[in-house]
């Protein structure tokens, strides 16, 4: 028996196709599946490898800044008041009022007992308009990190000898290191 030729051609047709689909499904569909796998294995590893690079140039600009504020906090010693310094805080705070000539008044402190490591002081001040702000720019230049906890200015005309008169009641705080 003999095959026709339409026959043998379909017949061939039929293994190709069937050899071409066993080698599709047994070597590129695999392979296409493990090419994707590894892509986004790729992917995961590319996003781990940025993160881990960010967080080292973060870890190197936060070293560059703890050398700075290490530099930096050397010099605050010098601007923190430290008990024992509680006569040349009050002169300092005189001589500012002399120079700005205004009259200056300690209405309440508690330098005999510091507590929470905060000195406070409440200052009156009167004079000039002028001489008072100077006056309040001048406490604010001094070389000791103050906290304005309450400020108030009040002005007053004397009607006497039509001067002006600005009252100021300045309260204050100092970090204290023992």
């Amino acid at each position: 028996m003999r095959l026709s030729l339409e026959k043998k051609t379909i017949f061939t047709v039929i293994i190709f196709a069937f050899v071409s689909l066993v080698i599709v499904f047994t070597i590129i569909w695999p392979t296409i599946v493990r090419i994707k796998e590894l892509d986004r294995e790729t992917y995961d590893l590319r996003v781990y490898l940025e993160k881990r690079y960010e967080k080292i140039l973060n870890q190197r600009s936060s070293l560059k800044k703890i050398e700075n504020i290490k530099t930096e906090v050397q010099a605050f010693p010098e601007h923190i008041f430290n008990i024992g310094e509680e006569l040349q805080l009050i002169t300092i705070l005189e001589g500012v009022a002399a120079k700005n000539n205004v009259v200056q008044r300690i209405a309440g402190s508690n330098v005999d007992k510091i507590t929470d490591q905060r000195l406070k002081i409440s200052l009156n001040i009167s004079g000039a308009y002028h001489n008072v702000l100077h006056y309040l720019t001048d406490i604010e230049n001094l070389d000791y990190f103050l906290t304005v906890q309450q400020l108030q200015i009040t002005a007053a005309i004397d009607p006497i000898s039509h001067n002006d008169t600005t009252s100021m009641n300045l309260d204050v705080s100092m970090y204290v290191v023992n």
